[in-house]
């Protein structure tokens, strides 16, 4: 069972639930996994995004009398940070304790960056951020995909910096998104991605869609 969306520190005693992803009778078993590792009920819920794939376990976890809690303060124990990159509300969770940073779909190990909300400005700063919290130590969960280093962290911003600038290039050359899908070089960049070997990482339409959502953040920047 995938559990990359969800974590469970310890906060002043009680556990915590961060993005319990939807998924039936998985959702079960990740309240069995947890309470044999704590021996506890799960109390608190937070999400890293209003999305569904992160936020579509919630109704199961309050139904057994968890709460959900929007916002937290800071404390000895957590820091909580808003962004906007993945979405128009990216919370960004630093546990102190654990030395762990819970970045949700600001950063993922097993997908393409969706800095679509933000864009390039908004996804620098959510990464200027998390590379603030922490030491050079710290554990980084992104949104899906496995755990992390920061400078796997600096590397996917490497890797966006470089797409965006190559499928810029070809769009000012008017190329349409059919014929970007074949440069080489873009499709060098999509593969600095694939940390799975997954063959293919991306099915075509993902492809396209993912060059029609990058052109129309540039789009709008140029009108910025």
């Amino acid at each position: 069972m995938p559990l990359n969306n969800s974590a469970c520190p310890i906060y002043r005693g009680n556990i915590i639930l961060i993005d319990p992803m939807p998924g039936g009778g998985h959702l079960l078993e990740l309240d069995n996994i947890v309470k044999s590792i704590y021996d506890k009920p799960i109390i608190y819920i937070l999400n890293t995004h209003a999305h569904s794939d992160h936020t579509g376990g919630n109704e199961f976890f309050i139904k057994q009398g968890a709460k959900f809690v929007e916002s937290i303060s800071n404390s000895d124990d957590f820091v909580h940070i808003k962004v906007k990159s993945h979405s128009s509300n990216d919370n960004i969770y630093y546990h102190k304790i654990s030395n762990t940073i819970f970045v949700g779909d600001v950063f993922d190990t097993s997908w393409h960056p969706t800095f679509y909300a933000g864009g390039t400005q908004g996804f620098n700063d959510a990464i200027d951020t998390i590379m603030k919290l922490g030491d050079e130590q710290a554990l980084i969960v992104p949104g899906h995909g496995a755990p992390a280093s920061k400078l796997s962290l600096l590397e996917f911003r490497k890797n966006t910096s470089e797409w965006i600038m190559r499928v810029r290039e070809l769009h000012q050359k008017g190329w349409d998104e059919d014929r970007i899908m074949n440069d080489a070089q873009a499709k060098s960049i999509v593969e600095k991605f694939n940390l799975g070997d997954r063959s293919p990482f991306l099915p075509q339409k993902a492809f396209k869609r993912f060059i029609e959502r990058t052109i129309s953040v540039i789009e709008k920047e140029k009108g910025m």
